[in-house]
């Protein structure tokens, strides 16, 4: 091959590229403007996220203030990559395109055939009864408890045994705090604080242990000191590093062996709502990390995705952290991120024939309607346009021009699904394989021909929509109100605390199906009454001469006892029963790592 034979198509290689590594933005910016070398026309700035083995997942911002603040600095390092003269490789024509071999997984492999007719149905199965059972025993077994109660019963002690289990480890094997002692007590009045920060507010965290009368919260300084409190903030970690390094490719695996207790206590009752809906949630981030999502449009631009199953009522079955790509999604590993969300987030639902599904466009397609009707669900989704499989429906641009609303509907005589577009402020089509479009509803809206508000039709299947999908939302709502606003460095902290709010959330939803009337409290003061109990329990500790309720020695976890690394031996003041099961001495000798009294 001759040289001017070769395409001319440029490609930077890794052989033309300098790297440079750094720490902070200014010491990136002082690579790219003190380079010696050629002029430099191309660069790359790259955030490198810390290892998941690594010490620190920590931002460099300031926990004290409680308002938004910007991040200085990210927890990984940057690595600047000056891409200098490219050189000219081969490349293919432009007309030749490497085929991918990867293809989505269909689960209908047959031709709609499309009729305008009124739905008629053969193959949906009828809704189960079991979501009556299962509130009915809510109710029996529930009806007697206390807000307290019913947040304990959904934080049970599985799940502060495994918030405390790790962070004694964290604190004894890599913050080198070998006296580090932890109970389930101070780890209730820890829990206490940060729901208390969500309805009482103050400028900043040191706040509530001022002693200014205008800031100072009193039952915040009875029930723990700052610089414990503050301790407890530094040692939070939700799992063992060791199991972390052998995952090294899932991003979420730091929060996620915590999240799932909780997920598994939340699905404890089963689905007791009719109808359920799939959505997302945004946590709050501003920080840096690759699990950030931005979207833009939202209110909340820029956090943290949660894929979440809720019913209409706003309580939350399950919820699933969105991570990217991950090794956890072996069996969805060839279908579309929405299909892949439905699926998984529904394995909270145990029984067939179950509740009525609602999801919007980003869900929504005709393969996934068939899939569900195969699998007992009854399933109804908004759908865009690239989705309707050929649906012969009358165009949007038509229906624009039409009276407001104007509907037009189409039945999949082969795989019984409806399809049907309603023409509002704008044209939207909903998907359906169970509902109906009649009897058509009317709703209230503005005529813009006539300047006045006025009714129009609406069939019944939006009608329905409308009404069950707002679940998600609902929650999301709920959680913001009085959401904790104490600050973390840990990029896990706002996914942790929200955990809390959340589970206050469904407690609180519960309380409503037991209780009517007068007996019936609000979120505040149902909040209220769950985390002053948790603050009046440190402050009975600290009564007793305890600095908050202390693990005894015996509970040290076992990988942290014999583990071999840095058990020094020292000696106490006074003499203490050596902890051997077959010694009654009273030894001063003791391990300062284990706090075990032992003879040596």
């Amino acid at each position: 091959m001759k040289p001017e034979d070769v395409p001319r198509t440029a490609i930077t290689t890794p052989k033309m590229a300098k790297k440079h590594s750094a720490l902070t933005f200014e010491e990136a910016i002082n690579i790219l403007f003190q380079d010696e070398d050629d002029e430099i026309k191309n660069a790359d700035v790259i955030i490198i996220p810390p290892d998941v083995d690594e010490l620190t997942d920590e931002e460099f911002i300031s926990e004290d203030i409680i308002e938004e603040v910007s991040v200085q600095d990210v927890p990984g390092s940057l690595e600047v990559q000056v891409n200098q003269q490219p050189i000219e490789t081969p490349t293919k024509d432009r007309g030749e395109s490497a085929k991918s071999s990867w293809k989505k997984r269909k689960f209908c492999n047959t031709e709609p055939i499309w009729k305008h007719k009124n739905p008629e149905y053969s193959k949906v199965k009828e809704r189960s009864e079991q979501y009556k059972e299962n509130l009915q025993k809510i109710k029996e077994s529930l009806h007697n408890l206390s807000p307290l109660e019913l947040f304990e019963k959904l934080m049970s002690l599985g799940i502060y045994d495994h918030i405390l289990k790790e962070r004694v480890r964290y604190a004894s094997s890599y913050r080198n705090k070998f006296e580090f002692t932890l109970g389930i007590d101070e780890l209730k009045t820890f829990i206490g604080i940060l729901l208390f920060s969500g309805h009482h507010k103050v400028p900043s965290e040191r706040d509530y242990w001022s002693s200014e009368e205008d800031l100072g919260v009193p039952i915040i300084q009875t029930a723990m000191s700052r610089n414990r409190f503050q301790l407890l903030k530094s040692v939070i970690h939700c799992c063992n590093k060791n199991e972390a390094k052998d995952n090294t490719h899932g991003r979420g695996v730091k929060i996620r062996s915590s999240l799932s207790p909780v997920k598994d206590s939340f699905q404890q009752f089963g689905v007791f709502e009719e109808c359920i809906s799939v959505d997302e949630m945004i946590v709050k981030y501003y920080g840096h990390n690759p699990l950030k999502q931005f979207m833009r449009g939202k209110p909340i631009r820029f956090g943290y995705k949660l894929w979440a199953l809720c019913g209409i009522s706003g309580y939350c079955y399950n919820f699933d952290l969105y991570c990217g790509k991950s090794s956890l999604d072996e069996g969805y590993v060839d279908m579309l991120l929405g299909t892949k969300v439905v699926l998984k987030v529904l394995e909270a639902v145990k029984f067939s024939n179950a509740p009525s599904v609602f999801f919007d466009n980003y869900f929504t397609g005709y393969d996934l309607l068939v899939h569900f009707r195969n699998l007992g669900y009854q399933a109804t989704g908004t759908i865009r346009e690239n989705r309707l499989s050929k649906c012969p429906l009358r165009p949007a641009k038509i229906m624009k021009k039409e009276k407001r609303g104007s509907y037009d509907y189409m039945f999949d005589t082969n795989e019984e699904i409806l399809l049907m577009r309603w023409s509002d402020n704008k044209c939207v089509c909903v998907g359906t394989n169970y509902d109906t479009i009649e009897p058509v509803k009317r709703v209230n809206r503005w005529l813009s021909d006539v300047k006045i508000k006025g009714d129009v039709l609406q069939p019944n299947v939006l009608n329905n929509y409308n009404a069950y999908i707002g679940g998600v939302d609902h929650h999301d709502l709920l959680a913001s109100k009085y959401v904790t606003s104490l600050r973390g460095k840990k990029w896990y902290w706002p996914l942790f605390t929200r955990v809390q709010d959340m589970t206050v959330v469904n407690a609180w939803i519960i309380h409503k199906f037991l209780h009517t009337g007068k007996e019936q409290l609000d979120l505040v003061s149902f909040r209220r009454e769950v985390c002053v109990p948790y603050l009046k329990l440190g402050e009975a500790n600290r009564r007793r001469g305890r600095k908050g309720r202390a693990t005894s020695p015996s509970t040290r976890l076992d990988d942290v006892r014999y583990d071999g690394k840095d058990h020094v031996i020292a000696k106490k003041k006074n003499q203490r029963r050596c902890q051997k099961k077959s010694c009654s001495g009273k030894p001063r000798t003791y391990c300062k790592k284990c706090n075990i009294t032992l003879f040596f």
